[in-house]
């Protein structure tokens, strides 16, 4: 991620970014502001909103813009006051924080709007590549940025990242923005991500997650209303995220997450599963995986099925 930042500002000749409240970037100083675990703005708080770092030390806001995700009038208000001055806009195309898809025409008008201000648009896919299918998240949504950034998936468990993107902008990677360092090119993370590539293109890797992830999704969903829970299932691909929501209706942001939504009772939900061998995040988000199975799925909800059991009844 440092580096795709690195090349933009090398390509346009800017230095600021703007970034999404709720999405995570990573941890170094440029871009670590405004993520999860922070408080959002106020719903009536014009953009820029405030930046807020997770801890001293973290965020520079001065070269730093946080804009509203889903909000495609407050980033075209953003760029035409303050364009001149940015290099790239960074987003997650679909937040991690909420798995949260994108308006119908979002990505587009964030698209259009990057290119009508010479600004490099910068998706991390580092959680959604190869996970929303082989081409992504914007593969899925049919919208390509300037530059990727991708991870996770990419090695099947080795660490490794890569940038990809227009030669415009990485190519100054041989110039004013060199990319240097002591794990580059490291030959079995490579090899890893070679191999999980072959996996990844071959007929019907896809479909076979999508299933699995469509079952897990459907039968969440089931049980929850079963047991008399608001549980709101959001899937992209094997990626999904359960939501213990407090009222009905979309949820658009993280604003909304944060709002809307019992982190507690999430918690519970992880904790009970846990207690019954099925290790789920507290944040409750689900990645599937090529090694999980049919009966995985059934045991999985299964124990779904007896903790949100257990929760109603100590609620009740």
């Amino acid at each position: 991620m440092h580096a795709a930042l690195r090349f933009a500002r090398a390509a346009t000749g800017r230095n600021t970014v703007v970034r999404f409240e709720g999405h995570y970037h990573g941890w170094f100083s440029d871009i670590a502001v405004s993520g999860p675990g922070t408080p959002p703005a106020a719903a009536d708080r014009p953009v820029p909103l405030p930046p807020v770092a997770a801890s001293a030390g973290l965020g520079r806001d001065h070269d730093v813009l946080v804009a509203r995700w889903n909000d495609p009038i407050g980033l075209e208000t953003l760029l035409r006051e303050r364009g001149s001055e940015i290099a790239a806009v960074i987003m997650e195309p679909v937040p991690l924080a909420g798995v949260l898809e994108p308006l119908p025409g979002y990505l587009e008008a964030v698209r259009a709007l990057t290119e009508r201000h010479g600004i490099v648009l910068i998706f991390d896919e580092v959680v959604t590549g190869f996970r929303a299918g082989l081409a992504g998240a914007q593969g899925r949504f049919g919208v390509v940025p300037d530059v990727t950034v991708l991870g996770k998936a990419l090695g099947a468990g080795l660490p490794i990242s890569a940038v990809a993107g227009r030669s415009a902008v990485l190519d100054t990677a041989a110039g004013p923005a060199p990319h240097m360092g002591t794990f580059n090119g490291h030959p079995l993370a490579t090899a890893a991500a070679l191999a999980a590539l072959e996996c990844y293109m071959r007929p019907g890797f896809d479909a076979r997650l999508e299933r699995l992830a469509g079952q897990l999704a459907d039968g969440l969903r089931k049980v929850g209303e079963r047991h008399g829970h608001d549980l709101a299932v959001h899937r992209l691909g094997a990626l999904l995220q359960t939501h213990f929501v407090r009222d009905p209706g979309r949820l658009a942001d993280y604003a909304d997450v944060t709002a809307r939504t019992d982190r507690a009772a999430a918690g519970a939900f992880a904790e009970s599963l846990l207690r019954r061998g099925v290790y789920l995040p507290p944040r409750n988000t689900w990645m599937l995986s090529s090694a999980h199975t049919d009966a995985d799925i059934d045991l999985v909800l299964d124990r779904a099925d007896t903790a949100l059991a257990g929760m109603r009844e100590c609620t009740a």
